[in-house]
């Protein structure tokens, strides 16, 4: 018989898991779905309401190897014979979990495992316990072990008031996840009246991320789901104060360990920052994969990138994670890109195309900018989606637009296409 160890060497690179529930409630398929996402990158999924595996057995035949968690409660002995005949059928391919509200029962433990069951969880089921079982049995049984995966954490900053940072925030996770089909988490991090909630048209926030800051040392994973807001365009917000008042300072501690627990469940964590280089914005900055500078082509802006560029540089954050961002470029009487570069010594990595009108509309219904539209921005940000969203390949629309006319117009009048700096260079 092939064995996972083998099938997995042969392959030589990321195994395509089958995940699987029988008789699972709808929790525990949630749960183990949750997991399955931070831990594996290939995943196929399957769910039989009863005991009949057939799409099951159908569904790890195309895969690698198969987690599977069974209920016995509805039919125990059914539940046995099903888990025997897996077990019989997929041999150490399978890894095998079951869960029971008698799981403490000693004589229940022993005929799950006489079944071929690999371990057994007490219900309610909890996610932490799930997960150490699921990363401790892959290790002994598959031979390796997967590790949780973090999303890249896009921090953005706007040189100065008016940049558009927050809109760009908002519209870019929205493409991510509409366009790119990304999971897109926003964080807003204004101590004070954040707009995040406002833009998506979310209800007014019951919590806030301070709120989760003071607390990140008693939650657990799954406490962490009541200070997120989830909004109709699929994009997920943990919203900041809509108060006016000033928050007490908190740690950078609490800033990146929460950073590094929320970016575990998405593919791309957008901080909306606010302005200056405080301790806690040095923090976020320093637990980001990419710093997003934002400014306005004219020279007040400008003149304020260049310091903000001169105290990262002082704060020793790592030169290669800054990106500069030209917002609204070729606005009337803006200033040529080249003129921008040497003006504040560093290279311009996105030069987001002016729609100021069809933006503010979007603002004020409470919903981004359609992924679908027509317009130079929409186009825009669907590249830019392309090249975050698949940094070692051409989307369909990129290879359409390179044998397309327009794109020749759009290149000469966007930068969309062969201008390296308005081409998202750096991505």
């Amino acid at each position: 018989m092939e064995t996972a160890t083998t099938r997995l060497t042969s392959r030589g690179q990321d195994p395509i898991v089958c995940v699987a529930t029988i008789a699972a409630e709808l929790t525990t398929i949630d749960q183990l779905r949750r997991l399955a996402a931070q831990l594996f990158q290939h995943v196929v999924l399957t769910d039989s309401p009863r005991y009949d595996v057939a799409d099951l057995l159908r569904t790890a035949a195309t895969a690698d190897c198969c987690l599977c968690l069974i209920d016995v409660d509805l039919d125990r002995q059914r539940a046995f014979q099903v888990a025997r005949s897996l077990r019989q059928q997929l041999g150490d391919r399978l890894l095998l979990v079951a869960v029971s509200a008698s799981a403490g029962r000693s004589e229940v433990v022993v005929e799950m495992m006489r079944s071929g069951c690999s371990d057994c969880l007490s219900k309610p089921l909890d996610f932490d316990q799930l997960r150490y079982s699921v990363q401790g049995l892959s290790a002994a049984i598959w031979r390796f072990a997967p590790e949780a995966r973090s999303g890249k954490v896009m921090a953005f900053v706007g040189a100065r008031g008016g940049a558009g940072t927050t809109t760009t925030v908002v519209n870019l996770a929205t493409f991510l996840v509409r366009h790119g089909g990304k999971r897109a988490l926003i964080i807003d991090l204004h101590r004070q009246l954040g707009h995040v909630w406002l833009y998506l048209g979310l209800p007014r926030p019951q919590y806030h991320i301070y709120d989760l800051l003071r607390n990140i040392a008693d939650l657990d994973v799954l406490e962490l789901e009541r200070f997120i807001s989830h909004s109709k365009v699929g994009v997920d917000v943990i919203p900041a104060p809509d108060e006016l008042f000033n928050l007490p300072p908190t740690t950078a501690d609490a800033v990146q360990r929460a950073i590094s627990s929320l970016s575990a469940n998405y593919d791309f964590v957008l901080l909306d920052c606010p302005h200056g280089l405080g301790a806690s914005t040095v923090a976020i900055l320093q637990a980001s994969d990419e710093i997003h500078l934002l400014a306005t082509p004219d020279i007040p802006a400008l003149h304020d990138m260049s310091k903000y560029l001169e105290g990262m540089k002082r704060l020793q954050l790592p030169q290669g994670k800054i990106r500069v961002i030209i917002n609204r470029h070729r606005s009337q009487g803006e200033l040529s890109l080249e003129d921008i570069e040497k003006t504040i010594a560093h290279p311009v990595s996105v030069a987001v195309p002016n729609s100021a009108q069809e933006v503010i509309s979007a603002m004020n219904s409470g919903e981004p900018v359609p992924v679908d539209g027509k317009s130079i921005y929409a186009k825009y940000m669907r590249k830019w989606t392309d090249e975050l969203a698949n940094p070692d390949g051409e989307s369909v629309a990129t290879q359409r637009a390179s044998t397309n006319p327009l794109s020749r117009f759009l290149t000469k009048r966007t930068g969309i296409g062969s201008d390296s700096r308005t081409g998202i260079s750096g991505y």
